[in-house]
């Protein structure tokens, strides 16, 4: 995708598609876009132009101004409620556009939603890069193998058959990324495809609950509902989706408890002259203020008498200290329901990075570490284990951190 300015001087964001001489069925499909040149929705980039130019097709649309959804789940890990809501009804309004054109966008991810309003609890978004897209129309083409970004692929698109998508696909890739959104990680954080391609074709699908605190039983009900196996378990449309999540989190919503507001304080009371019967104004009587209490004196040391050692307090704690690195001296406590740990901070764009490293799970008087696709991996001693279980004081090795699991913490 490059930015270059139109003939009219008008600045637009290009696309070149890198297709090969016989590959017509993908030339068709860059062609088809004309038909949307001069259609417009809120929600989704406009196509300005399709042209071709020393052999290589180009996509001329609307630049938008903003940043990457995912520059934005780098900087905040998260979004709040409010703002996955208004993030979603964009996509979804944006979708369902789409389909009633006949276009199935077929790539929905973070990378290829743009930000352009993010501020409290909104969340503006628009749809970009239908490079891919597949139109519904009578005479369609047949789509054969794998299309898309693998971590938001439907499970059908790894079923190696001649399959026609439809606006369930887009609402499954869309359902990945809403997981994303709300808990902070995806809900398969798996380095290899063939394990990707294992858990996004299982039966079972992740909870959002499970992983994130603060989000309605009814949000993630929805979510499998959008990430669910088979297309005919999914919701029909994006109107039904969106009236769905509606509904989930106006019902479900938490509600935060009440924070009692402080009383305001009183007034001072001030001295008002007393007169006496029969008196004159000369024989008023005025209170006197109290007299302010004089602080006590510390009791003088003599300097040569030695002060007693500071004690430190030993608690009970489940806990991991760091060791060295950057982070050395830090002690993480684990929460009952266990904690995940391990962003990736180098070249985020690459999704064969794991997001997580690993998760640490309280065993009784042990703890458990289990190894969530991650590049290092875990290391006891020399010996890379999918996981572990340490007993207090134990050590363990994450890429070059190395961690101690202790039962009690000095404060």
């Amino acid at each position: 995708m490059f930015a270059a300015a139109a003939p009219s001087g008008v600045r637009v964001a290009l696309k070149q598609n890198n297709i090969g001489p016989g590959d017509h069925e993908s030339r068709e499909r860059v062609l088809r876009q004309k038909c949307l040149i001069g259609r417009r929705h809120a929600a989704v980039a406009e196509i300005l132009e399709v042209f071709e130019s020393d052999g290589l097709l180009y996509i001329a649309m609307e630049f938008c101004k903003g940043e990457m959804l995912r520059t934005v789940l780098d900087r905040h890990s998260r979004l709040s409620l409010s703002q996955f809501r208004v993030l979603m009804t964009c996509c979804l309004d944006g979708l369902g556009w789409l389909h009633e054109q006949g276009v199935v966008h077929r790539d929905i991810k973070p990378e290829n939603i743009i930000v352009t309003d993010l501020t409290g609890a909104s969340c503006v978004g628009k749809i970009v890069d239908l490079g891919i897209a597949l139109h519904m129309a009578k005479g369609r083409l047949t789509v054969r193998g794998m299309v898309g970004t693998p971590f938001y692929a439907a499970p059908e698109a790894f079923l190696g058959k001649d399959i026609t998508p439809d606006a369930r696909t887009d609402l499954y890739s869309l359902g990945v990324m809403a997981f994303e959104l709300v808990t902070g990680i995806h809900p398969y954080p798996f380095g290899d495809e063939s394990s990707l391609m294992k858990a996004i074709c299982s039966e079972t699908r992740p909870s959002a609950c499970a992983i994130a605190k603060g989000i309605p039983v009814a949000v993630d009900i929805w979510l499998q509902k959008m990430m669910a196996l088979r297309q005919d378990d999914r919701y029909t449309n994006t109107r039904q989706a969106l009236a769905a999540l509606e509904a989930s989190l106006l019902d479900e919503a938490p509600v935060p408890s009440p924070v009692p507001k402080p009383a305001p304080p009183r007034p001072p009371v001030p001295y008002i002259p007393v007169l006496l019967d029969g008196c004159d104004d000369d024989d008023r009587i005025i209170p006197k203020p109290r007299p302010k209490p004089k602080p006590k004196p510390e009791p003088r040391r003599l300097e040569e008498e030695p002060r007693p050692p500071v004690k430190k307090e030993v608690v009970p704690c489940i806990c991991l200290n760091i060791l060295d690195g950057l982070a050395k001296g830090t002690v993480i406590t684990i929460p009952r329901q266990g904690i995940t740990l391990g962003r990736a901070e180098v070249n985020p764009e690459d999704r064969r990075i794991s997001s997580v490293h690993f998760r640490a799970r309280i065993r009784v008087d042990t703890l458990r570490v289990d190894d969530l696709g991650s590049i290092n991996g875990l290391l006891i001693g020399d010996k890379r284990k999918r996981r572990v279980t340490l007993a207090d004081g134990e050590r363990f090795v994450v890429g070059d951190t190395t961690l101690q699991f202790r039962k009690e913490k000095e404060l």
